[in-house]
């Protein structure tokens, strides 16, 4: 029988407070060639001016910020705030997306990290990110990118929700995130950037395969992980298909 998530706030609270700094330790360590997935989104933010770091998590973006750039970084997880304060990031604030502390028209740019697919509401969060961008602002984000995928990666991933009793990765806004283009044009935004890469996560250590397997947003087997985490192994490395979306606000 397939397993899902009914309540995916407490499932996201308890799974960032048990795992906090998990999505950091995987994507910190995959690469596509000498690209790393958070220099990626940096790439894309303004230079300088003041930058908000949105569901910042354990904050790796921006962690060493240039002296033009200051950055402002939130999160509700108190876990993942801890983890970040630990690292020695500044700027961090306790908040949720929805409901954002600040003035309007403050921020020059906003930075998204694998976030967008699970707050809730999405548009409420949306419409928070459009009040505090200045105008001209840009937005950001890291998603999921679903494809490309070999066909090795794919069963990979096949099996580990098959061991889960998951038919398909999910999130809270799966459906809702597809639509991601329209729902900021709709908010005034133009659409800047829209690539696809593939970045590949090495499994060096058994524990690799472990920290991969914990860190997908699925609910955890009702039997030991080890058979499957010996499998995974074997495959020595699997890939993460990532998207990068950026948009301005001009309305």
């Amino acid at each position: 029988m397939q397993r899902g998530i009914e309540n995916w706030s407490e499932f996201l609270t308890s799974f960032h407070q048990e795992r906090a700094g998990i999505t950091e330790d995987i994507l910190s360590r995959s690469a596509n060639q000498d690209l790393y997935p958070y220099r990626w989104l940096e790439s894309a933010l303004p230079a300088s001016g003041r930058i908000l770091d949105l569901c910042c998590g354990s904050a790796p973006i921006l962690s060493s910020p240039t002296v033009a750039q200051s950055v402002v970084r939130i999160d509700r997880s108190l876990g993942e705030l801890e983890v970040a304060k630990e690292h020695g990031r500044s700027g961090l604030v306790a908040a949720d997306a929805t409901k954002l502390p600040f003035r309007s028209d403050i921020f020059t740019g906003i930075s998204i990290s694998m976030a967008l697919m699970l707050v809730e509401p999405l548009l409420g969060a949306l419409d928070e990110i459009h009040r505090v961008l200045e105008t001209k602002g840009y937005v950001t984000a890291l998603l999921p990118g679903g494809f490309p995928l070999s066909l090795s990666d794919l069963n990979t991933y096949r099996m580990i929700l098959s061991y889960h009793d998951a038919s398909r990765q999910t999130y809270p806004n799966g459906r809702m995130s597809k639509k991601i283009v329209s729902l900021f044009t709709q908010r005034g935004f133009i659409m800047t950037l829209n690539q696809r890469k593939v970045f590949t996560f090495s499994f060096e250590k058994k524990s690799d395969a472990l920290l991969f397997v914990k860190s997908l947003y699925i609910q955890s087997p009702n039997k030991q992980l080890e058979p499957l985490i010996d499998k995974v192994y074997a495959k020595a490395k699997v890939t993460i298909p990532l998207r990068l979306v950026g948009f301005r606000k001009v309305l």
